[in-house]
């Protein structure tokens, strides 16, 4: 591997799908009740904790609403800002625009009101792959993994409104924990069931456990990057041939993961345009 509202997509509450294991929206309280201070401070202690864990404190501002941003709107912005960008940053960014376009085609608003969200979500995920992709070649140094780890954290400090944060912990919050607790889109689940092992459990855990610190004291960066983690793997599942178009299975992970992406992207490409330096792209045009 290398993740504001459209009208009528807001997220929808995800169900529990075939294949997931019981227990998937467990609460996420369990993983830390067993520390001293909540055990003197009890029931409030415990109240607190639980609302730390969804982003609620008393240092913690309230959510606000992400401004409502399409492909439309965004490429109006970019048409203003363009003159003063690198030829690699336009490129980037009116590729990104192209393909969120298209997603929103597909879109609840989309084809007459028809939608297709295993459509919608492959094109959204190259859009996103637009934004974020580093032609490696330029920089011998880094992998993919690091350049995806160090554009989520700049995404995230250049997020002064605190849209990303607000969107994983308040709108999509049910939608985080339960891919978080799902092993069906956790990469290392496959390649186990391929080995004929239980390796993945260990990892799986771990993985767990990082996320819920993320949670805990709101690293927004680590936790947008495990999330974006999981959705790849559903990616992987769509355009490698794995699932069934328009399949039941998995069906909330796909429509949850639409809807967080159709939110997510816009954001990402207005912070992109306040900022110059995003790495070198692939295929870049040549004449």
């Amino acid at each position: 591997m290398a993740s504001k509202p459209l009208s009528g997509q807001g997220a929808d509450q995800p169900s529990q799908t075939r294949g997931e294991p019981v227990g998937c929206g467990k609460p996420l309280i369990t993983a830390t009740i067993g520390h001293p201070s909540l055990l003197l401070a009890g029931k409030l202690g415990i109240y607190l904790v639980r609302l730390r864990l969804i982003g609620w404190t008393r240092h913690q501002e309230q959510p606000r609403a992400v401004s409502p941003v399409n492909a439309e709107a965004l490429h109006n912005s970019f048409r203003e800002l363009r003159e003063g960008l690198s030829e690699n940053q336009s490129i980037r960014l009116h590729r990104a625009i192209s393909w969120l376009r298209c997603a929103e085609g597909y879109g609840l608003n989309g084809n007459n009101g028809k939608s297709d969200d295993d459509i919608a979500f492959i094109a959204l995920w190259i859009a996103f792959n637009a934004c974020y992709a580093i032609d490696d070649e330029s920089d011998p140094g880094t992998d993919s993994r690091t350049n995806f780890d160090r554009f989520t954290r700049k995404l995230c400090e250049l997020d002064q409104e605190h849209r990303i944060h607000n969107l994983l912990w308040m709108k999509y919050s049910q939608f985080v924990r339960l891919i978080i607790d799902n092993k069906y889109v956790f990469a290392p689940f496959w390649t186990s069931a391929r080995a004929g092992n239980s390796d993945w459990e260990s990892s799986f855990a771990q993985s767990k456990k990082l996320a819920l610190h993320a949670l805990a004291n709101n690293d927004t960066p680590l936790l947008l990057s495990i999330i974006l983690d999981r959705l790849y793997v559903l990616r992987n599942q769509l355009v490698h041939g794995g699932a069934t178009y328009k399949s039941q299975v998995n069906r909330s992970q796909v429509r949850d993961g639409k809807n967080l992406l159709f939110e997510l992207i816009p954001v990402c490409i207005e912070l992109m345009l306040t900022e110059e330096d995003w790495g070198e792209i692939y295929y870049p045009v040549v004449d």
